[in-house]
């Protein structure tokens, strides 16, 4: 059996010919290897250009594949199949960060709004453009099946007043689970759970009618965006209240720099953004 060093000798002049793995065991490996190569870019690199990526795949990934070209003739369909699964992958994550690319750009800034030294991220280019709020729809609900919904299903998602009940109901739609309004105070009839919460301009109260989630239910807090984290952490600890589970956050845009997502860490839960600036 070759050590692997003989193994890494062989792969550099693109001739693994050992015989201690059947033609389909190599492809397997390569697969694996590049797959996993994949994945890392895919975090390492949250939003990059997509022109980009043929340089970024060529550099990483292809290395994997290409000592698997020459060896065994002629291929198996089955280990064709196995390598255009990396190819397909690739060009679904270069068909994604277009979408991201997309509505990133519908995004625009407007600063000192609503007051001296803010940075308003105003999303509402992306709803002049159906298709957008379609593909805006699909990334999110990607991230949430990515990372939420792999061994159980929501039960619920919550968003906040006012522009996360922009997104709210049609992920809800999508995610085939219920959507549940947390509104500012005074704004909802009936019995609520109350908790105040910290503003990057001030402070307010959010309420969430007892009557909308049941003990044990699997909610998902969505807003469109992530700051200093205040509005999340407060809808968390209403659903908690509500003796639910806050299984994650998933907003539209991350601000990086103001460190939102430390707050909803030290409740134990997890943030997943689409954006990151």
């Amino acid at each position: 059996m070759e050590t692997e060093e003989q193994v890494d000798t062989q792969k550099e002049l693109g001739m693994w010919m050992t015989t201690n793995l059947m033609p389909t065991e190599h492809r397997k490996n390569a697969v694996q290897k590049a797959t996993g190569t994949l994945h890392w870019i895919r975090q390492a690199f949250k939003l990059f250009a997509p022109e980009l990526f043929g340089k970024i795949f060529g550099a990483f990934v292809t290395p994997d594949l290409d000592y698997q070209t020459p060896v065994w003739t002629p291929w198996l369909k089955k280990d064709v199949n196995l390598l255009e699964q990396v190819q397909r992958r690739a060009a679904k994550m270069v068909d994604g960060l277009r979408e991201i690319q997309r509505i990133k750009d519908a995004i625009d800034n407007y600063p000192d709004f609503p007051k001296m030294g803010i940075q308003f991220k105003d999303i509402f280019g992306i709803f002049r453009n159906p298709a957008l709020v379609q593909e805006s729809i699909d990334v999110l609900a990607e991230l949430v099946a990515k990372h939420y919904t792999k061994n159980k299903p929501l039960d619920a998602i919550v968003a906040m007043d006012a522009r996360g009940f922009l997104l709210g109901p049609m992920l809800a739609v999508k995610l085939n689970c219920a959507f549940i309004p947390i509104r500012k105070a005074k704004k909802l009839p009936g019995e609520c759970y109350s908790e105040e919460y910290e503003l990057e301009y001030g402070k307010a109260i959010l309420e969430l009618q007892k009557s909308a989630l049941s003990p044990g239910a699997r909610v998902l807090v969505l807003d469109d965006l992530i700051a200093i984290g205040g509005t999340l952490a407060a809808a968390c600890k209403l659903v908690r209240k509500a003796s639910a589970e806050p299984v994650g956050c998933v907003v539209l845009l991350e601000l990086a720099d103001l460190n939102g997502r430390e707050k909803l860490e030290e409740l134990g839960v997890s943030v997943q953004s689409l954006i990151t600036l």
